[in-house]
This record gives C-alpha cells, sequence and structure tokens, in this order.
C-alpha cells in the first residue's frame, strides 16, 4: 500500500500527453484490499485520498511534503472534530514540528 507522500509526490497529469490533457475531468481514489472492513476503511483512504486530492487541485506546484503535511493536518482535525477516525499520518513530534520532519 502506497503512503500518502508517495501518492502526493506523483504527478497524475506526467502520464497523460498534451493532446489528451484537456479531457482529464478529475480523479479517481481507489481502495482494494483483502483486511478491509467498516472499522478500517476511513483510516485507510483518508490520508492517501486526502494527498491525491490535493495534488489533483494543484499538479503543477512544486509544493513540499512539509507544506502538504500541513493541510493534511489540518483537514484530519477536521474529520476528528465530526467524529471520524483517521490514520495517524507521522509521529506527535512531527506534527508538532512539520518543518524539522519534512521540510519547509
Amino acid at each position: 500500500m502506497h503512503s500518502w507522500k508517495s501518492i502526493f509526490d506523483w504527478n497524475p497529469y506526467e502520464s497523460v500527453d498534451a493532446e489528451n490533457l484537456n479531457r482529464v475531468l478529475g480523479g479517481e481514489v481507489c481502495m482494494w484490499s483483502e483486511m478491509n472492513n467498516e472499522f478500517n476503511l476511513g483510516t485507510k483512504i483518508f490520508p492517501r485520498a486526502a494527498a491525491m486530492g490535493f495534488r489533483h487541485w494543484a499538479p503543477k506546484r512544486d509544493y513540499s511534503q512539509g507544506y502538504a503535511m500541513d493541510r493534511i493536518l489540518r483537514f484530519e482535525y477536521r474529520l476528528k472534530r465530526v467524529g471520524l477516525q483517521t490514520e495517524q499520518l507521522t509521529m506527535r513530534y512531527c506534527e508538532k514540528y512539520v518543518h524539522h520532519c519534512f521540510g519547509t
């Protein structure tokens, strides 16, 4: 399974030639595993889908993983406020000091 970091680092539009680029309407995140159920689906898909959504909104910009981590953490906190469980994205130290772990 890919981490949110590997998904964030991938540019979804690099594999599309210029002739077909205007035909791309969006993206889709799929998850398949033999070990999924109603209790862990959200925790597995949350950080990866957030990273892919971020990348689809700004595919050509060169954002650092630190910038993405900060944005994804804010999204995680919003999900937790409404009662949705999420997967731990990183160590608590790195949540507090994002720039130390992921750069600026």
